[in-house]
């Protein structure tokens, strides 16, 4: 018997609307990136990337057609993603002030001080 009883049928529908909203999020970032948002500028950074990323992993990647397994790991992935960033931006952001280098600053500041 075949592994798949009944063929799936796809479109160029979804691929060409993913790619749209690429280049969408692309002249977005671009855009922002002209301006200045201040402490915000990185957290919308990583938020347009993130929505980047898992456009292509849940499209082009067909993650979306996959069943549970498949997205467990993919979320399981994620979450230590994200567990290394926070501990490692914890860390820094907790430092002792001695311990940082001259001229460095503290995590919590994403744009340096103006001297």
């Amino acid at each position: 018997m075949a592994h798949n009883d009944h063929a799936h049928t796809h479109s160029a529908r979804p691929y060409i609307l993913t790619f749209m909203w690429l280049c969408f999020c692309t002249v977005l970032t671009y855009t922002l990136a002209h301006k200045d948002l201040g402490a915000w500028s990185f957290a919308i950074a990583m938020a347009i990337a993130a929505a980047k990323g898992l456009s292509v992993i849940l499209f082009f990647m067909h993650l979306y057609d996959q069943p549970g397994p498949s997205r467990l790991t993919l979320a399981i992935a994620f979450f230590f993603v994200l567990l290394v960033i926070t501990l490692t931006l914890t860390d820094v952001h907790t430092r002792f002030p001695l311990s940082l280098p001259p001229g460095s600053f503290r995590s919590g500041n994403v744009v340096p001080p103006i001297q």
